[in-house]
């Protein structure tokens, strides 16, 4: 991930994007130029050699002709240096979400909730999400986001004080922070996973993977590409609710424009873990933060 302000780095980007821009137009006016004068001269020279009868004339114009050909050679490789120069402009391609809204007004209502690991992981909570709402969930390192999205997937191991409401069978699209058991190639993820392979390879080329990398095996991947593997799955994945846990680690900001772009695009009801403050500013409507429970005994009062 690129490190540093966001904004900073996206106005230098433009900054530069511009230049390279301006840069590639006067390139392209150049070659353009070498290439017609090349074939003024090659065809001035075939001109001359058909026009002339006499034999000493043909010879110079052949001659000529020689020289025109070694000006074209000498031209395309002038024209071959100008165009290593071309500055490839990156942009950022437009993400697809599956998103299906449910019927449902109120997807998640939870009151006085609090998850435990032989002791509390949080103090209790109380908040509901409707449909479009994303809701953010912030709190310090360990205490209890993820556990607390595996929960409302009835997937905790622990224990639970609080109740939850959440409507059967409702379609989610998880995004988790440990992908550890993807595996195998991509047509095989794709098969056990029920998406189009195509659409699949399709989504990771717009992420920006390399379509060298569509050979590897997910597991032979870096951390980078297995995180834009598993991001593809959930965009492609119909849902009612999108769970996404630290979506951004291992991405760069090209992806987190494109996946901000995505979300306010598209606006659908989410759970969004991430340490990012500008993108949860950006895409998120309400927070709830989660707070560690003092271990600190109250005083005793003073007789």
């Amino acid at each position: 991930m690129q490190k540093g302000n966001f904004q900073v780095y996206e106005d230098q980007k433009k900054q530069t994007d511009a230049y390279e821009k301006e840069q590639n137009t006067q390139l392209k006016k150049e070659i353009k130029h070498i290439k017609q004068a090349s074939k003024n001269v090659a065809t001035w020279a075939l001109e001359r050699e058909n026009e002339t009868n006499d034999s000493a004339s043909r010879r110079l114009a052949k001659k000529q002709a020689k020289r025109s050909k070694a000006i074209a050679k000498r031209s395309e490789s002038k024209v071959e240096a100008k165009a290593a120069l071309l500055k490839n402009i990156e942009s950022v391609s437009p993400l697809t979400l599956n998103f299906t809204p449910t019927t449902h007004q109120q997807l998640l209502k939870v009151e006085n909730l609090q998850l435990n690991y032989d002791k509390p992981l949080f103090e209790p909570i109380s908040f509901d999400l409707n449909l479009g709402e994303r809701l953010a969930i912030e709190g310090n390192n360990g205490s209890g986001k993820s556990s607390l999205v595996r929960y409302l997937q009835n997937n905790f191991a622990g224990t639970a004080t609080g109740k939850m409401y959440r409507p059967q069978n409702l379609a989610i699209s998880y995004v988790r922070q440990h992908y550890d058991d993807n595996h195998g190639t991509l047509a095989e993820f794709a098969l056990a996973n029920h998406l189009s392979y195509e659409d699949l390879l399709n989504n990771l080329f717009k992420l920006g993977l390399e379509r060298h990398v569509f050979q590897n095996r997910i597991e032979q991947m870096s951390m980078g590409q297995q995180k834009r593997v598993a991001l593809a799955k959930s965009l492609m994945t119909p849902a009612e609710l999108y769970i996404w846990d630290e979506p951004l680690n291992y991405l760069d900001v090209f992806n987190q424009e494109q996946i901000t772009n995505i979300i306010n695009q598209i606006q659908p009801t989410m759970i969004i873990i991430e340490h990012d403050a500008n993108f949860l500013a950006t895409t998120s409507t309400k927070t709830v933060h989660l707070t560690t429970p003092s271990s600190k005994k109250p005083d005793s009062l003073d007789k």
